[in-house]
């Protein structure tokens, strides 16, 4: 559902004042496109396409796009040349997680995400920034459920959808990331 500004979600940075993140659906981009749809003899968009995150560090008064990490987990570039940004899964979908900003961990944000033009529902890593949105890493590719514990000291992440042998685990604010395996075979993990 759709605030009356656009907004589809929101998250906000509870550790340190002012922080917000939002999603929001650019209705001109969809209207442009319906126009063009139109002209095509074509009737269907997909409205996710249009799905931006945007970041305010002053409760609101000025909204602008989440600047993206320069390089990939393992070093390497993204492949988005033109118009990319970070965008964030705030609300949680079915094998997504919502994002975590702990109030007990300051600056601390986790979130899935991915770097391109618009919020992509396929392509998921997480990212995390340990001062409040304004620096984000690339941290581990693919959908995991976050918990957070020790005041950030602890990120723990295990896989969303399929068999695991264990988890990955931070205890560094999320800087690195090892793996922990508790299982022989894999199994799901709730």
């Amino acid at each position: 559902m759709l605030d009356r500004d656009g907004s589809i979600s929101i998250l906000k940075v509870s550790s340190l004042e002012g922080i917000i993140f939002s999603n929001i659906l650019d209705s001109a981009l969809v209207e442009m496109a319906e126009r063009q749809m139109e002209i095509k003899g074509k009737i269907q968009i997909k409205p996710k396409r249009f799905i931006h995150t945007r970041v305010s560090f002053n409760g609101g008064g000025k909204w602008s796009s989440l600047v993206p990490p320069t390089k990939t987990f393992n070093g390497g570039s993204f492949t988005c040349q033109e118009n990319c940004h970070l965008h964030l899964h705030i609300d949680a979908t079915r094998w997504i997680g919502e994002a975590v900003a702990p109030r007990t961990a300051i600056g601390l944000v986790v979130a899935h995400g991915n770097v391109g033009t618009h919020l992509d529902y396929d392509d998921v890593s997480i990212f995390v920034s340990n001062d409040g949105g304004n620096k984000w890493k690339h941290a581990v590719p693919g959908a995991y459920k976050i918990v957070v514990g020790n005041f950030g000291g602890i990120i723990l992440l295990a896989r969303s959808k399929g068999l695991s042998r264990g988890l990955l685990y931070s205890l560094d604010h999320g800087e690195n990331f090892d793996q922990f395996h508790f299982a022989p075979v894999g199994s799901e993990i709730f």
